[in-house]
């Protein structure tokens, strides 16, 4: 559970966030031009967006919280 909670650190959640980052790349430029939607890009995207926003806002706070202990 720890691993989920921490998703910004070890070196599979970073294999994972750049996965979603390329997936995101194709999956939103086709969500968008196909009339109607996909259902297997719509489940596709519901599932890569989450992990990328959990991941991305990860580094955020971890980010934050360095600079707060570091005083700038």
């Amino acid at each position: 559970m720890s691993s989920v909670l921490a998703a910004d650190r070890g070196r599979a959640m970073m294999k994972i966030y750049h996965g979603s980052s390329f997936a995101l790349a194709g999956l939103v430029p086709a969500a968008a031009v196909l009339p109607g939607g996909s259902l297997p890009i719509d489940l596709a995207l519901g599932v890569a967006m989450p992990v990328h926003s959990h991941i991305a806002l990860n580094f955020v706070r971890r980010f934050r919280r360095f600079r707060r202990q570091r005083g700038a």
